[in-house]
């Protein structure tokens, strides 16, 4: 590199001299014989830092293609590396997972576990059989109520107006029957004395058709009366059904869940349109009549007969396990979902088990609940026939 440097201020130097004085035949000589001298060593020079610097890309490369290659090889082992416990336990958990995705994932001790809900078979909206302006409300929601019991009342005033309306039209009726069966009575005993005294020659036949006559008007007279009566009573009777109808009653035994209308509203059996008449007071549910609603994936209800013994756990109450049995199996399968409605009747109850609440479900192998189809038959009528 010094001998660069020297050569190259000698020839600045040379140069300098050429261009301030003409050239002269010795200096031109020693300019050529130094250029000839100094040009091979530059080249030579910058010729190997070129490639001290391409060998040491090519270096860096290599390394970089055999470091990706070492990361490929590790991850590429990695799984590999694994012991065979490990890879069968990630295998039965997939499998779960997937099972659970169609909520059926059989236990130790049961042919197939399922989720449902609850649902109650009679459920009833309560209501008044008449229009009305609410005027006292006896429950709320949460009470038990039993058949028979009053629940809410109506404004009766104008009703018990007409009651009594109809007891004085009664107790008119009743003034005129009597009246009229007075009369009657006169006009037989004034028939009987002309009848006689025809007899003995004392009456003409002109008086006895006359009481004749008398006998038989007052008689129809009489029957009027006694129709009118009649007409009193019922509609007598009518008013005091519509009075009674004021009071709402519980048709049977069960838990009021909604309580829809309030004291000053109307309430009515039917819909009079714009949102200002309530149809309905109270929601109540027979909490005895409940049964769980579950949906089995197609591919598992050949696990599951009629009759077969079922426990189910309330979700709420994981400690709480109740006997259940099947009691229908839908005869069609949903297409949207492939899977089939199957229906489980509580054969123990519980007045926690509410509507709607989710209820996990075990389907017991071979196992029958010891009921009857007569008494299962008899159980679900008893459940349906009070709606």
């Amino acid at each position: 590199m010094s001998r660069t440097r020297i050569s190259t201020e000698e020839m600045r130097r040379l140069l300098g001299e050429t261009v301030a004085a003409p050239p002269h035949p010795d200096s031109t000589r020693r300019m050529e014989r130094s250029f000839q001298s100094t040009s091979p060593s530059r080249h030579s020079a910058w010729g190997g830092v070129q490639k001290a610097a391409l060998a040491v890309l090519v270096i860096a490369a290599l390394y970089g293609v055999w470091q990706w290659q070492e990361g490929r090889l590790i991850l590429a082992a990695a799984p590999n590396s694994q012991s065979e416990d490990t890879v069968a336990v990630e295998t039965e958990t997939s499998n779960v997972a997937s099972v659970g995705l169609n909520n059926e994932v059989p236990a130790s001790d049961s042919v197939l576990d399922a989720s449902g809900y609850v649902n109650a078979v009679r459920l009833a909206t309560v209501s008044s059989v008449t229009t009305g302006r609410l005027e006292e409300v006896l429950v709320r929601e949460g009470s038990r109520v039993t058949t028979g019991q009053l629940l809410a009342r109506l404004d009766s005033k104008d009703i018990q107006r007409q009651v009594s309306l109809a007891e004085a039209q009664l107790v008119s009726a009743q003034s005129m029957l009597k009246q009229q069966q007075v009369q009657h009575a006169e006009a037989q005993d004034q028939h009987q004395r002309i009848a006689r005294l025809h007899q003995q020659g004392f009456a003409s036949d002109d008086e006895l058709t006359k009481a004749d006559f008398a006998v038989s008007r007052l008689a129809a007279a009489v029957a009027v009366n006694e129709s009118e009566v009649v007409v009193a009573e019922r509609r007598l009777s009518i008013h005091q059904q519509q009075l009674l109808n004021t009071n709402i009653y519980a048709p049977f035994d069960g838990l009021v869940i909604d309580r829809a209308a309030e004291v000053g509203e109307i309430v009515s059996p039917v819909s009079a349109g714009g949102g200002f008449t309530r149809t309905g007071i109270f929601t109540l549910v027979d909490t005895s009549s409940i049964e769980a609603h579950v949906k089995v994936n197609e591919s598992y209800i050949g696990r599951i007969q009629k009759g077969q013994a079922v426990t189910i756990t309330p979700r709420s109450y994981p400690d709480l396990q109740l006997k259940g049995e099947v009691s229908t199996i839908m005869p069609a399968a949903e297409k949207e979902t492939a899977s089939v409605k199957v229906i489980v009747t509580f054969l123990d109850h519980d007045e926690r088990i509410l509507p709607n609440m989710s209820v996990d479900l075990s389907f017991n192998e071979g196992e029958q609940s010891g009921v009857s189809a007569a008494d299962l038959d008899a159980a679900l009528a008893h459940r349906k026939g009070a709606l």
